[in-house]
């Protein structure tokens, strides 16, 4: 569960705090989505694995074109401000800017 909610769309910010929690940037892509090609984080280990189905695997990127994708689609990123170390995986989400 998400407390203390933040909300930003700085690059650089962006980049420090999923490198802050060891993590590195992933595109998934999904035919049944509007979107076509989501966004996520993806952690050390296997625990934030069980959110993906066979369909939807997550694919390293870079951050250029993480980003590229993250602006394309005028996503913001929402995260804890001190995320739970054990599992960031629930620390953030990615929402379209012109939602609350």
């Amino acid at each position: 569960m998400l407390n203390a909610l933040k909300k930003t769309t700085d690059h650089q910010f962006i980049i420090t705090w999923v490198e802050k929690v060891r993590g590195r940037p992933q595109k998934i892509e999904d035919p049944y989505a509007s979107d076509k090609t989501g966004l996520r984080i993806d952690f050390p280990g296997k625990d934030d694995e069980i959110y993906l189905s066979d369909a939807k695997k997550g694919q390293n990127i870079d951050w250029n074109e993480f980003f590229r994708i993250f602006e394309d689609q005028q996503l913001a990123f929402l995260y804890e401000e001190n995320p739970q170390a054990e599992i960031p995986i629930n620390s953030y989400r990615f929402i379209k800017r012109d939602e609350e």
